[in-house]
């Protein structure tokens, strides 16, 4: 198993939320970005943070960030109507089971992934576009 794999499984279970006109793992800045590509889901990677203890395996931390794009036209009045929506499906995707536990269905290597830490939110265009970044961490071991 690699990260590739641990990467991958989060961009399918974020994609598989709801119904995204864009998912990309890349960065578009949002004046790239349609109205007709939204709702959009990005994806990137970003930190990592090895810890090493006598004994045990390395314990990974990554923190992948989501961007969420959405326009008034998904909600049929507020932009942030939309991207509530989006917020909230991606918080349901990424919802651990019943062993509290959300391994992406890598269990062998994934010891948990939850959305964590601050969200940042920007209404943009008058309140017809609307943006949020959403911190992911992603508990990992056994990294080859």
């Amino acid at each position: 198993m690699d990260r590739e794999s641990i990467y991958a499984a989060l961009f399918a279970k974020v994609k598989g939320a709801t119904n995204f006109t864009l998912a990309e793992r890349k960065l578009y800045p949002m004046a790239n970005i349609s109205i007709d590509q939204m709702p959009a889901v990005l994806q990137l990677e970003f930190e990592e943070t090895v810890e090493k203890k006598k004994g045990h395996p390395a314990k990974y931390t990554m923190n992948p960030k989501l961007w969420l794009y959405a326009t008034v036209a998904n909600s049929g009045g507020y932009a942030s109507v939309a991207l509530n929506g989006l917020l909230d499906a991606i918080t349901n995707a990424l919802a651990p089971g019943a062993d509290e536990i959300q391994d992406l269905g890598l269990p062998d290597l994934v010891n948990d992934c939850r959305i964590e830490g601050k969200i940042e939110i920007y209404e943009g265009d008058l309140g017809m576009t609307c943006e949020a970044i959403v911190p992911i961490t992603i508990i990992a071991t056994s990294i080859n």
